[in-house]
């Protein structure tokens, strides 16, 4: 099986590349599109190479795209090269999985770019990011636990239900996941409480 990863733009150090060190062990193979990127982004590319797994700069067919480009740190439409290898992502016969955020969809508006990755799937991070709620291009939404301590989240005021279990990945349900963190958001207007049965006789 190819499995093409479309590396992230400068500035998202080592986003994209954790895929490689959890699949590998299945036997599969990679070919991964790589940009321009920074010092940590390097080192773990240099890990990858390492592995004596391919790395091109020009993306080619492959049985599932993971799309690693942008993530939530989208500046305007995509342009240049990025714009180019999402066109490419959308016009190639292969489902896609998102890491975090289809690129160029926004995560907190869930505005789409032009262009925009049409994504199967999208695995997001530690929560689910407002902009996924509504946008067509996520695909199926999957959450993934990277440990973040609890702590933070009651410092931020968000009071964050148990969400995973020993796997650390669930599929979150629009309507039900996302209404609970958001309405422990400071200022957020609480849902209303379900209507109660009526009594018969």
């Amino acid at each position: 099986m190819h499995v093409l990863l479309l590396r992230p733009i400068p500035g998202n150090d080592r986003f994209g590349l954790g895929p490689f060190f959890r699949i590998e062990p299945l036997g599969l193979e990679y070919i991964a599109a790589a940009l321009e990127m920074t010092p940590a982004a390097a080192h773990q590319l240099d890990i990858v190479r390492r592995m004596g797994l391919d790395v091109s700069a020009d993306p080619a067919p492959a049985q599932l795209v993971v799309d690693a480009l942008v993530g939530y740190s989208l500046r305007g439409d995509p342009s240049g090269r990025v714009a180019e290898l999402i066109d490419w992502t959308n016009a190639a016969n292969a489902p896609v999985l998102a890491l975090d955020v289809p690129s160029g969809l926004d995560a907190t508006t869930g505005r789409a770019a032009n262009p925009s990755v049409a994504a199967t799937a999208t695995l997001t991070l530690a929560l689910p990011k407002l902009g996924l709620l509504e946008a067509h291009e996520v695909g199926e939404l999957y959450l993934a636990d990277i440990s973040v301590p609890p702590l933070v989240y009651e410092r931020m005021g968000l009071l964050v239900p148990k969400l995973f279990t020993e796997d650390g990945l669930v599929e979150v349900q629009r309507q039900g996941l996302f209404d609970q963190i958001v309405a422990t958001l400071p200022g957020a207007t609480p849902p209303a409480p379900a209507p109660k049965p009526k009594k018969r006789g």
